[in-house]
């Protein structure tokens, strides 16, 4: 069936950031790709040196942004059409964590406009303000960013921040892309369809896409100068790259090493397909001059470049050029399939009509209401996961914060003076508890109506001024609320010390999973126990995760997609499972999916059915994950690296060798998946309304 999206959404009209190299121009191809439109180019530059030799010249190297060949930039205008705005990179990496936080900007600035501080102490993420805001004057109709982020959180929450803070979508059609399945088929050859689990997939999806990007400066012991000004998105460059790569292990997939995300090596590109590129960069090679710097960095200084008109097509190359692109050949933007592997087996069992001899999670699946009672652990089915020996103390517990509402018709409040009573108890307790807002590990906010949802957002949004806020579930429940209970309750999650709290934050649409749309992170991490009589210092390695509540949005648009409620329920779990992988969790303690109530005056699936299915894709999910122990005694088998770094060797959700067989001899001990699957508990759950009316929420 189909899965496609019914886009609700129009257009957004792009400022693409680019910086000369190929991940951004490959990230404004793809927005084009999305239905939007490029208003402008946005590039910050080198502050102008003072004059040296030209051997003598060093690349700034900036943590943010590539600055080496921005001579060339200047030409983009022209070969693209569109304008260019350009600025000044002002100050340095002020903060280098991988988060980046407003507040703090906000601080260095004010300093500056006092007078205090000077330029060179200011985060070089601030000088995009300066820019895009001149942009925005020229163009009011400017409603999204676009960059080029891969794998580099460091950088993607430094252009979120500052795209929001001006009203600006941010988009990474790129994030995560390694990772991502590849396109679906038709791929323009059977050379691409042999490497769709390459880990040079992009730079194969950019060479569908005709991109010319060549290398201009390498940084790795990998690569010396020979590699200068190979072309990327092209079958000898590629092959350059792996080999050259291969020297490193498996590994390369993980960190993005042969794309260059970790500084191996940066580009510039020439060309690309007439949507975006009507003419064509040209360097000649007299007009390219190597700079070597120490430990083996080399980079090309360009002295002069030009713009060319392209060859003209004639009629009939131009009808074939058409006829290709409608094929899946020619110039192409693929994207990445909605569906990984996994998934797309589990949407292909919902739809199948017959269920399997051996499957217990068919339709007379019997449900009854869930009760509280003690674990029966003499049965074989119990396991336990590994605990420390010592007693463990919790780290987290639980508030209800709720407001009695009035019966009296003359003092009833409205939600935005009910959310701001509860918003301010929560100010109160945290303060009791020596704790802030930053503190807080999750949310659950019940509503009693769903239309009230973006009215309380904006209050209570207004708690969280740092990054990672708690990740949240928000449903409504409607009269299940009893009268004169109000019309919001909010739960939180709290540590009850301090403690390495870490977060999720994705806010830039992408191919990967669903931005957060309101002040939520997609997770949030914490140690999950404290050894006994121990300190914030010697908590276990163990962490817990807290995911936020998952509704079934394409990624690339946000909007709901046009399929029914298979689909739904199968999309949203993947974005869950997508987000343990991210931050490698190994088991669900357990999992619950949120179900609107049905409409019993249509013909559409019960609440019942519902849940069966839900429940269907919970265990199918889990039937595709296999860990097995056949390479441990294998001596030509992965190396501790590659355990750690390659994907491939990472044990996979849910990881079975957590386990403990009581049964088994050496109870205690880690065992593999030989043991029969055991699928988590899985709690649905009747609420009246879901987020954006989705069919589920996870």
């Amino acid at each position: 069936m189909s899965s496609s999206s019914s886009s609700s959404n129009a257009g957004l009209n792009v400022i693409a950031l680019v910086s000369g190299g190929k991940d951004s121009f490959f990230s404004a191809l793809h927005c084009l790709e999305n239905g939007h439109r490029l208003v402008a180019l946005a590039n910050l530059h080198p502050p102008s040196p003072l004059p040296k030799r030209e051997d003598e010249e060093t690349d700034l190297n900036s943590f943010m942004y590539q600055t080496v060949g921005h001579q060339v930039i200047p030409l983009y205008a022209d070969a693209t059409g569109l304008p260019l705005y350009r600025q000044p990179i002002l100050g340095g990496a002020v903060q280098s964590g991988r988060e980046y936080s407003t507040v703090r900007a906000a601080t260095t600035t004010s300093r500056q406009d006092g007078g205090g501080t000077a330029a060179a102490e200011q985060d070089e993420t601030e000088s995009l303000v300066p820019l895009l805001k001149a942009v925005l004057a020229s163009h009011p109709e400017a409603n999204a960013l676009s960059a080029g982020a891969i794998l580099s959180t460091y950088q993607r929450t430094r252009v979120e921040s500052v795209a929001l803070r001006l009203g600006l979508v941010p988009l990474a059609y790129l994030w995560k892309y390694p990772i991502l399945p590849p396109p679906p088929p038709p791929l323009p050859s059977a050379e691409a369809r042999g490497a769709v689990a390459d880990e040079a997939q992009l730079l194969l999806d950019m060479a569908a896409a005709v991109l010319e990007a060549r290398i201009i400066k390498v940084a790795s012991g990998g690569l010396d100068e020979g590699f200068l000004w190979e072309n990327v998105a092209a079958p000898r460059g590629i092959t350059m790259l792996k080999r050259a790569m291969g020297r490193f292990g498996s590994a390369v997939l993980e960190t993005g090493a042969i794309l260059g995300e970790g500084g191996e090596f940066e580009t510039l590109v020439l060309d690309g397909p007439t949507r975006l590129f009507g003419k064509k960069v040209v360097v000649e090679e007299g007009d390219r001059l190597v700079v070597r710097e120490g430990g083996g960095m080399a980079w090309l200084k360009v002295r002069r470049a030009r713009v060319e008109e392209k060859k003209k097509k004639t009629a009939e190359e131009e009808e074939e050029e058409e006829e290709e692109e409608e094929k899946g050949e020619g110039a192409v933007v693929r994207r990445p399939a909605l569906f990984d592997e996994r998934f797309q087996r589990v949407v292909d069992v919902l739809n199948a009509a017959v269920v399997d001899d051996d499957d217990d999670d068919g339709d007379d699946l019997d449900l009854t209401p869930l009760t509280l009672k003690a674990a029966d652990h003499s049965s074989p089915a119990f396991y336990h996961l590994h605990q420390p020996a010592s007693p463990p103390q919790i780290l987290q517990q639980t508030w209800a914060i709720t407001r009695p509402q009035t019966t009296d018709a003359h003092n009833l409040l409205t939600i935005q003076e009910e959310t701001s009573i509860l918003v301010n108890e929560i100010r109160s307790h945290l303060t009791t508890h020596n704790l802030t807002p930053a503190s807080i590990i999750s949310t659950i906010i019940i509503l009693r109506s769903m239309a009230d949802f973006p009215a309380i957002n904006t209050i209570y949004g207004a708690l969280f001024t740092e990054p990672n806020p708690p990740s949240r579930v928000t449903i409504s429940c409607g009269d299940l609320l009893p009268d004169g209970a109000g019309n919001i309750a909010i739960y939180l999650t709290v540590p009850t010390i301090a403690l390495d709290r870490q977060g999720l934050h994705v806010q830039s649409r992408s191919y990967w999973a669903p931005a957060n749309i309101g002040p939520y992170s997609q997770a949030i991490t914490f140690p999950l126990l404290l050894v006994a009589g121990g300190t914030t210092t010697t908590t276990t390695t163990e962490r817990a995760v807290h995911i936020a509540g998952q509704i079934p949005l394409v990624p690339a648009s946000m909007d709901l997609p046009a399929a029914g409620m298979d689909v739904q329920l199968v999309l949203s779990l993947q974005h869950l499972w997508r987000i343990a992988a991210e931050l490698r969790v190994q088991w669900w303690t357990s999992a619950a999916v949120y179900l609107p109530r049905a409409d019993e005056t249509t013909t559409a699936l019960s609440t019942r059915e519902k849940a069966q299915l839900a429940y269907r894709a919970w265990k199918q999910a889990h039937k595709s994950s296999s860990t097995t122990d056949d390479d441990d005694d294998d001596e030509d088998g992965p190396d501790l690296w590659d355990r750690k770094f390659d994907p491939r060797y990472i044990p996979d959700l849910p990881d079975y060798t957590l386990l403990a067989d009581p049964e088994a001899a050496g109870y205690g001990e880690t065992t593999t998946a030989s043991h029969p699957p055991v699928v988590p508990f899985c709690f649905a759950a009747e609420v009246d309304e879901l987020p954006r009316s989705a069919e589920a929420e996870w």
